[in-house]
């Protein structure tokens, strides 16, 4: 078999890549093949993030395999492609759009994070998230907008905001892409039905967030929590839908044999990682996500561990996480909310079920530091609250939380 890598920039069959996201650290594009490249902003700053993000990414995979999740999703962690990878740039990377942030040059050779692309919504769900949030004047613009079929959920069940601010007459769009799904927004289900989802996401986040503490012993700072859909299912040979073209991609960038790229076989640590991803969808109960969801097609996902640190067992790991837990957008329920404060006492519960899980093993003194951390998340929230400092606060937490409520 003759070494010379096969080209693919000019074949009819190349594949297209579309930007589905940006954020403060990078910009993510994606194929037709199930694939997520997270590429980097130009700040040097940046791609540490990137690389830190793929080094904690490898850390969650791996806890997820050996905990087995039963409600919630990691994508699969595939590679890390640096400026020195030529022939990854050359094939792969130069067919990526260009850029139209001034944060990121377009051609720029910047740390590629390379992983499984989170399933969007589907289209039941787009279509009455449309119908319930968006103005009536924006509704035809938005249904017809491309750039809304890439739809991720952010379950924000630590925020409720007025249903007036969602509908605001100063905006002049709307987007689904990472759309905020907060508890104004579930409440407007048939009462069952939202309190069936807010328990369900709860209980979802709370597993995700005791494996990430526990498991793969990091501060999960700054981590997303969406709803997606299930992933691909398995093919009549039992083969993975879009692995074999995942395979291609990941072994075009690593240089191996055209006669390895065929044949369909996947790394061992390719399977270890989609593992837990792919037992969950065959194990967990159909999705409660009734009105939204009605296929029950949907799930919860976790990603983004740029910002991630690791933590040490004891009680500095549990008040660095606790100090994460309130730096964090509001996926988690909060302390102190009259309105929601079962919800908020149900994720305590449930976290702490989830991590006696995952140490199960472990000391007796390890298998404390869960409560400790809830000990700390209450303290580090009162301090905070009390200081009345925007700086010094919760993110939007004057919007979830009011004082003497």
């Amino acid at each position: 078999m003759s070494d010379k890598k096969p080209s693919t920039t000019n074949s009819s069959n190349a594949l297209q890549y579309h930007q589905i996201g940006h954020g403060m650290c990078a910009e993510v594009f994606a194929s037709s093949t199930g694939i997520a490249f997270k590429k980097a902003h130009s700040a040097p700053i940046k791609h540490i993030e990137v690389r830190n993000d793929a080094f904690m990414h490898r850390k969650v995979c791996a806890a997820f395999a050996r905990h087995k999740p039963q409600l919630i999703h990691v994508p699969a962690y595939l590679d890390l492609i640096e400026s020195q990878d030529d022939w990854w740039w050359e094939e792969v990377g130069a067919q990526f759009p260009g850029s139209h942030l001034p944060e990121a040059k377009s051609k720029e050779r910047r740390p590629v994070l390379v992983m499984e692309q989170i399933p969007f919504v589907c289209k039941e769900i787009r279509s009455t998230t449309l119908r319930l949030f968006c103005r009536p004047d924006l509704f035809q613009t938005s249904q017809r907008d491309a750039m809304n079929e890439d739809c991720l959920l952010r379950l924000y069940l630590g925020l409720r905001s007025s249903l007036e601010f969602t509908f605001s007459p100063f905006s002049k769009s709307f987007t689904l892409r990472n759309y905020p799904y907060s508890l104004e927004k579930i409440d407007l289900d048939p009462a069952e039905v939202a309190l069936s989802n807010k328990l369900w996401f709860a209980d979802a986040i709370a597993e995700g967030l005791a494996i990430l503490h526990w498991g793969a012993w990091i501060n999960a700072r700054d981590v997303e929590f969406v709803l997606g859909s299930t992933p691909s299912p398995k093919d009549g040979s039992g083969q993975e839908c879009g692995v074999s073209t995942i395979e291609l991609e990941r072994k075009l960038q690593k240089k191996q044999k055209i006669s390895d790229i065929t044949d369909g076989k996947s790394s061992p640590e390719l399977r270890e990682a989609r593992t837990s991803v792919r037992e969950v969808s065959s194990t967990r109960d159909p999705s409660p996500y009734k009105t939204i969801a009605g296929s029950g097609s949907a799930c919860v996902w976790v990603l983004d561990f740029n910002q991630c640190e690791e933590i040490t067992m004891d009680e500095e790991g549990c008040v660095k996480a606790a100090k994460a837990f309130w730096d964090n957008d509001p996926y988690f329920p909060r302390p102190f909310t009259k309105q929601d404060g079962d919800l908020w006492e149900y994720f305590v519960e449930r976290y702490l079920h989830h991590s006696d899980n995952v140490l199960e093993t472990e000391s007796e003194d390890v298998q404390k530091l869960p409560k400790r951390f809830m000990v700390n998340v209450v303290e580090i929230g009162k301090a905070r609250n009390a200081k009345e400092s925007v700086l010094d606060g919760p993110p939007k937490y004057g919007l979830l939380a009011p004082k003497n409520k």
